[in-house]
């Protein structure tokens, strides 16, 4: 190719294999996220049944572990596959259910009709996607807010070709200091490309599977080989 595309990143983290492509990449936290566990939070709160729909929130529900001197064999998981998964996996926790984003991890939990009742690990800009689901389905869902996202957003002043998000707040962030983007934008599942396109983004691309492996290749697909998975 005879030119190198300028992506912003919407976190300040690298993916793995950046660096091979060769391209400019410009990394911001748009968002900020920090675990605070409710002083008043006992150990009665938490069901057995268990909603980790992010990173931060397996951080937070091991913190509670720690903090009540729980068993980890003790809680079945539901979780978003990809980074979540694999790190509730390597944390020691039991895993029962996955699902790509948060409207299909509510019909997952559905499919286990002894679930009455299931507490959601949450932040305090969680979406209502899940909660609404399963309690249309009648089951009772305890949110637990044990982290604060907080949007941090800058002006990109810079043109660029791509940009990539990681979450629906990543996108209201953005917004706050910045315009609808005419370039493509990239969401690592479909919570996040649903949202981005609720607020008007032309073209958006989303990932087969939340991961960055996934994320890297998304890229190189469209910026090294073809268009064809774009969503209008």
């Amino acid at each position: 190719m005879s030119y190198r595309p300028h992506i912003v990143i919407t976190r300040e983290k690298k993916m793995p294999g950046e660096e091979r492509l060769n391209w400019e990449f410009s990394h911001h936290d748009f968002i900020q996220k920090t675990i605070e566990i409710p002083a008043h939070l006992d150990s009665w709160d938490i069901a057995p049944s268990i909603v980790l729909t992010s990173k931060m929130g397996v951080q937070a529900f091991i913190e509670m572990i720690n903090c009540f001197s729980l068993k980890k064999s003790n809680f079945s998981i539901f979780c978003i596959a990809g980074a979540t998964k694999d790190l509730a996996l390597r944390s020691g926790l039991m895993v029962t259910g996955t699902a790509s984003d948060a409207q299909a991890l509510a019909h997952e939990i559905l499919k286990h009709p002894t679930i009455k009742i299931i507490t959601h690990v949450a932040g305090n800009l969680r979406r209502n996607e899940l909660a609404q689901t399963l309690r249309n389905a009648g089951v009772e869902i305890k949110e637990l807010i044990v982290y604060r996202t907080e949007l941090t957003p800058i002006l990109i002043t810079r043109p660029f070709d791509g940009i990539v998000f990681f979450s629906p707040s990543a996108v209201d962030s953005f917004l706050l200091k910045n315009p609808v983007s005419n370039a493509p934008c990239f969401c690592i599942g479909q919570t996040t490309s649903h949202y981005a396109r609720q607020k008007d983004f032309g073209v958006i691309y989303t990932c087969e599977a939340p991961t960055e492996e996934a994320m890297l290749s998304l890229l190189n697909d469209y910026f090294l080989k073809s268009t064809a998975h774009a969503q209008k």
